[in-house]
């Protein structure tokens, strides 16, 4: 899935998933600046720079897929974001 980037799939950036970084914080989809990879960065940042790969079974779901129990996408802002 190596065409899942920011140029083919600009809507994904910003995204908050069902995810949380180590120090308990959402997961957005951010996008590198060099080549345009997706990611998973904290949502925090920068006071918090916890990154993660997305996980294939999130991507498959963010990118159209089957939602799969437990990786649902979130247009709400959680708790972490007030």
């Amino acid at each position: 899935m190596n065409d899942v980037n920011s140029a083919n799939y600009p809507k994904l950036i910003g995204k908050k998933v069902a995810r949380f970084c180590p120090n308990g914080h959402r997961f957005v989809v951010r996008a590198n600046r060099e080549d345009g990879s997706l990611f998973l960065g904290c949502s925090k940042y920068p006071e918090c720079r916890e990154t993660a790969e997305i996980p294939t079974d999130l991507l498959l779901q963010l990118t159209g897929a089957t939602p799969l129990p437990g990786f649902a996408v979130s247009e709400e802002p959680g708790e972490d974001d007030q």
